[in-house]
């Protein structure tokens, strides 16, 4: 694969630390969001309850003897909004500007909702509205796909069912991260997948992992075991610096070209002006090599985020799930059930006993 990187090695460096970095950054909200996930579904724990419960509570009361029970409220918090955001459905909406007319905005705004439609769009943005309920963060991407039988291409929706594989650039500020200069989306794979989809070639699928020749421990026999290997999507900017020129095009009205794509005859220019343009390309990458790359039809990183209420605290940016402020009450409901169906356990059973006629009419 013929690359444009020049120094392939210092890009992945670049990338692993970019990587580590992000994580850590991101490493309080992460984790706050991964507890919430799982408080909100109420996953068991072998000998300890649930996750809605303090695993040493829940274990004191399990030695004594005592009820450890939930009554999980959230569900229905959940469903609420995440069904209203079903019944206001965002949509895009094409407007004619710039001397556009209606029946060029009509033809984009078919061809969207056709996009849209054959996406299966709203299935993927249901899901990330109720991953960001639920954990404060979801994500869709846009992305491309061949037609079957064809060398044409069509625009897809999907959604990205981990919302924890996703890891941004933490310089950026702006709430959709179009600002964004870098975007990781990570998945594990077996070393035998490895192989059938970059074949036997790659450096890693040479690799012992027990050895000490790993080149990116991190990223390379990692899992419980030590037999996978992390690939992520990394999507990068290049920028680069380009002259726009405003000219006439001939017919009484001003265009906009760069100036590396004027046309000829050249033609008189009226204004110039500096501007920093950005290349979105996507790697592929397992941490030791770049598997493979593609240069991005678009100038913004195509994953769109949905994040959960943000508020600064001390001086960072922090996103909050609906589940983080439900915790204590939630908590304190199932006590509540625990201690009531332990009381009425405590109940004596024994019928009692009078004498007929003991008791008047």
């Amino acid at each position: 694969m013929q690359s444009h990187i020049k120094d392939v090695q210092e890009f992945l460096r670049i990338a692993r630390d970019r990587y580590t970095f992000g994580l850590s950054v991101d490493a309080e909200d992460r984790q706050e969001a991964e507890f919430c996930n799982e408080f909100a579904a109420n996953l068991p724990r072998k000998g300890a309850g649930t996750s809605q419960w303090h695993e040493s509570a829940a274990k004191a009361r399990i030695a004594a003897s005592r009820p450890v029970e939930t009554w999980n409220r959230l569900p229905i918090y959940v469903a609420q909004v995440v069904n209203e955001g079903r019944q206001n459905k965002p949509a895009i909406k094409v407007a004619p500007m710039d001397g556009g007319t209606k029946e060029t905005a009509d033809f984009f705004q078919g061809r969207i909702r056709h996009i849209e439609y054959e996406s299966d769009a709203d299935t993927a943005r249901d899901m990330a509205r109720e991953q960001q309920v639920t954990t404060g963060r979801g994500f869709v991407r846009v992305g491309t796909e061949y037609k079957p039988g064809s060398m044409d291409q069509s625009l897809t929706i999907d959604a990205i069912p981990n919302q924890f594989s996703v890891v941004w650039d933490p310089a950026s500020v702006k709430y959709d991260r179009s600002d964004a200069e870098w975007c990781f989306v990570v998945s594990r794979i077996s070393k035998e997948k490895h192989i059938r989809d970059y074949g036997p070639d790659s450096v890693v699928n040479s690799l012992d992992f027990a050895t000490n020749e790993n080149p990116a421990p991190e990223w390379i026999g990692v899992g419980e075991g030590g037999e996978l290997i992390q690939i992520a999507e990394y999507w990068n900017k290049e920028f680069r610096d380009r002259t726009l020129c405003v000219f006439d095009n001939g017919a009484g009205q001003s265009q906009t070209a760069y100036d590396d794509e004027l046309p000829t005859p050249a033609p008189k220019i009226r204004g110039r002006r500096k501007e920093k343009c950005a290349t979105v390309w996507q790697h592929v990458i397992n941490g030791a090599e770049n598997l493979e790359e593609t240069q991005w039809i678009d100038y913004d990183i195509p994953i769109v985020p949905y994040w959960g209420r943000e508020a600064t605290v001390e001086g960072r940016r922090r996103t909050f799930s609906l589940i983080c402020n439900a915790i204590s009450p939630q908590r304190a409901v199932n006590l509540y059930v625990s201690n009531i169906l332990e009381q009425i356990a405590q109940m004596p059973k024994t019928p009692y006993k009078v004498p007929v006629g003991g008791i008047p009419a």
